[in-house]
């Protein structure tokens, strides 16, 4: 919907550029709203990529006690996909780093609930993948009651606070394009953490991107009507007193 959104602003855009001189003046500040709000959007989009790339460039320390890696789906509903194997490859090699720096033993925290198309859970698949990388039994954790992000990030700082072990530190994995928008749900549960992102097929990310930008919109959806809304009363007011003076002439 956002990328038919965008399309249909920048048709507006290149049809204002062709025939601009051949369209009365009342006619194009009309035209011009779809584009002006297409543009916010725009703006906005560059803004979130921005902040996707600076998060690329954080490392956490090497003193973490946790480290939750989020759920996605499986394959056939029992296996972990190669999406989902990054993030887990990737925690293992922050895992084995932070060892042999620092000697700082950590936990696993796999986190991931049941779908209903899925014969496990997405914790225990990814526990079995990380037995399967060489990982010991009693560094794993499971959560496997999430069913969205929030949730994970909800779920596992419960699992954290019951363990009584306080204060802690945590590093959360996923997918690089996913880090900024999970690091928004850690710090609406309370949650302080940093991410680590997994590489992600080229293929793949462009796509990713948007859904993520789309996700970003929804979460703060109230306040971007508010500008819209007042992008348009400006646009609709502006064009009514032109039309008024057109036709008074």
């Amino acid at each position: 919907m956002l990328t038919f959104i965008c399309a249909i602003g920048l048709i507006l855009y290149l049809f204002l550029q062709i025939f601009r001189d051949h369209l009365p003046h009342w006619l194009l500040s009309f035209l011009a709203l779809p584009t002006v709000i297409t543009g916010y959007f725009m703006f906005v989009l560059f803004n979130f990529l921005i902040c996707v790339w600076i998060y690329q460039f954080l490392r956490p320390k090497l003193n973490q006690d946790y480290f939750i890696v989020l759920g996605a789906g499986l394959i056939n509903g029992e296996r972990v996909t190669p999406l989902l194997a990054q993030r887990i490859n990737r925690a293992i090699e922050f895992f084995h780093l932070q060892k042999a720096k620092t000697n700082h033993q950590a936990k696993f925290i796999i986190s991931g609930g049941q779908g209903p198309d899925e014969k496990i859970s997405e914790a225990q698949a990814m526990k079995n993948y990380a037995l399967e990388q060489g990982m010991n039994e009693e560094d794993i954790l499971l959560e496997d009651q999430s069913t969205t992000t929030l949730e994970n990030m909800r779920f596992s700082k419960q699992l954290m606070d019951n363990r009584r072990i306080k204060p802690y530190h945590v590093v959360f994995f996923s997918n690089n394009y996913h880090i900024f928008r999970a690091e928004i749900f850690a710090e609406q549960v309370g949650l302080t953490a940093q991410g680590l992102g997994a590489h992600t097929a080229r293929y793949f990310l462009p796509n990713a991107l948007l859904r993520e930008f789309a996700a970003i919109i929804m979460m703060n959806k109230r306040r971007h009507m508010i500008i819209c809304d007042i992008i348009s009363v400006f646009y609709l007011l502006t064009w009514l007193v032109e039309l008024c003076i057109h036709f008074h002439q």
